[in-house]
């Protein structure tokens, strides 16, 4: 069934002026269209309590003298009231209303031009502070989600930062390419919980030097395309540098994968991973579309690539599996701190381009779009 025209015209100011890239804008001018999008949502949200909020919100931004204060108010506003709604399985890209709406707000926070000529040190370093703030919350509460024990045959997913989760089902619990940036003892934390770490490729916002060797260090298996630490010698690093599609078993958990790249000097698996009696693919950032082709081989029950790698044609490698129309989308990579504005993919793409959730004639996967750092989700048969 294809998907049908988004009945709700959801901020069609906002999706017009942004459908295709995200410009560039001074401070100044994305706190005005901070407070433009805020108060179209409280105009147009049945909820009460968050159109009342939302008032009282503007007005604090609008009266506000520090021209920067709004980047951390607008942040912790999101993290405030996505909490009242949280990840959520749907059509593809047709999250409630209220969700879509913060991811929006979202954007703007993430999104202050720290690399323009013009930027301030101030403007620079309330960014900074406040993205790294939520970052490390989303670290605090990974770290809290991993202390909780399950045996269940459901599989839980956590997501910390960019592509960077955790996941557990059956009593096995697995990373992906987790940028790190707490300090020794949470890295040893994760490594005394996790059963093996893949890393898809040597990008330093796909994974920590320091997890992986604290990962190594607990004899726990580090699975890598490339040598990322030549100079860290251990039996527990797994170089896959060709395709592996007979598959291998590793600390108990299964996994495949096919050798792409993201250019010359970042060899990318696409790894296909076996979790109790679930099966999870995530390609990375590969740009290599012939390495996903052996995804049609395998029922895939999760996919999870980035909103900007051309997941429509990732969608139709795994529906060339009869079993693939199954498979649940979960979006990453959104919201990168470390790219510049141009490439820090924001929601409202995601919503809106037609190569991402934008195109009213394709089949979309049901997809769990997640926070840009933050949110867990169960998938239940």
């Amino acid at each position: 069934m294809k998907k049908p025209i988004i009945l709700v015209l959801l901020l069609v100011f906002h999706f017009s002026a942004f459908a295709f890239e995200w410009k560039t804008r001074s401070n100044d001018a994305l706190r005005a269209d901070m407070i433009s999008l805020a108060e179209q949502i409280k105009a147009e949200t049945q909820d009460r309590k968050l159109s009342d909020d939302l008032g009282a919100f503007i007005a604090a931004q609008r009266a506000e003298t520090d021209p920067c204060a709004w980047i951390h108010a607008t942040n912790a506003f999101v993290d405030k009231w996505l909490k009242r709604y949280p990840a959520e399985l749907s059509k593809g890209g047709e999250c409630s209303y209220e969700r879509r709406a913060l991811l929006l707000l979202r954007d703007y926070p993430m999104h202050v031009d720290n690399y323009r000529e013009d930027a301030t040190q101030e403007v620079k370093d309330c960014y900074e502070a406040s993205i790294h703030k939520m970052h490390r919350d989303a670290e605090t509460a990974a770290l809290k989600w991993l202390s909780r024990k399950s045996r269940s045959g459901n599989l839980e997913v956590c997501k910390v930062y960019n592509m960077g989760f955790f996941l557990r089902s059956s009593g096995q619990v697995i990373g992906i390419d987790l940028q790190w940036e707490g300090g020794e003892d949470e890295m040893k934390k994760i490594a005394s919980k996790i059963d093996v770490l893949f890393v898809s490729h040597p990008h330093d916002d796909h994974y920590s030097i320091g997890l992986m060797k604290a990962v190594l260090d607990a004899g726990k298996p580090v699975i890598m395309s490339a040598d990322i630490m030549p100079d860290y010698p251990s039996r527990w690093k797994i170089i896959v540098d060709k395709d592996n599609l007979e598959g291998m078993k590793i600390n108990g958990v299964s996994f495949f994968s096919c050798l792409g790249d993201q250019g010359p000097d970042a060899p990318n698996n696409v790894f296909v991973i076996r979790i109790g009696d679930w099966t999870v693919a995530q390609n990375g950032d590969n740009a290599v579309p012939e390495a996903e082709a052996f995804l049609g081989n395998h029922r895939v029950d999760v996919l999870i690539t980035a909103c900007w790698n051309g997941f429509k044609r990732t969608m139709d490698y795994i529906r060339a599996n009869p079993e693939g129309t199954s498979c649940v989308y979960i979006p990453a990579h959104e919201n990168e701190w470390l790219h510049t504005v141009d490439h820090r993919e924001a929601y409202c793409e995601l919503f809106s381009r037609k190569d991402r959730f934008g195109d009213p004639e394709y089949d979309y996967f049901p997809s769990v779009i997640m926070d840009a750092a933050g949110d867990a989700y169960v998938f239940r048969r």
